[in-house]
């Protein structure tokens, strides 16, 4: 992973900043960018081997590179009801906008949603 990042000179698109979970092996992030979002998935397959029980996540952090300001940052689950704010910071990089944000609690499964301005 460094080496990728030496080779390219600038950050990763997606960089988990979360030490909470073993170099995240057993949760999975896959980004898909849209016209004025970006959703990204969060998926959890942390189990207790014995009791094949989930083991839920805490505190997951990421940074997303991103084309436009950013408007707000939510996510939906089945695990919880409703919609939940995230909080969230931008950054520039070497000319490239970055988002950062936070996800308290994983259990299963989480879309999160960076909406974007022009």
């Amino acid at each position: 992973m460094d080496a990728v990042r030496w080779a390219s000179r600038e950050p990763l698109v997606v960089k988990p900043i979360s030490p909470c979970v073993k170099p995240l092996q057993t949760v999975h992030l896959h980004v898909f960018k849209q016209r004025k979002r970006v959703l990204a998935h969060l998926i959890n397959y942390n189990r207790n081997e014995e009791t094949d029980g989930l083991i839920a996540v805490k505190d997951l952090a990421f940074r997303i590179r991103v084309s436009e300001r950013v408007k707000h940052v939510f996510a939906i689950s089945p695990d919880f009801e409703g919609v939940e704010e995230l909080t969230y910071e931008t950054s520039k990089m070497r000319k490239k906008t970055y988002v950062q944000f936070a996800v308290p609690k994983l259990e299963i499964y989480s879309l999160v949603m960076i909406e974007t301005k022009p």
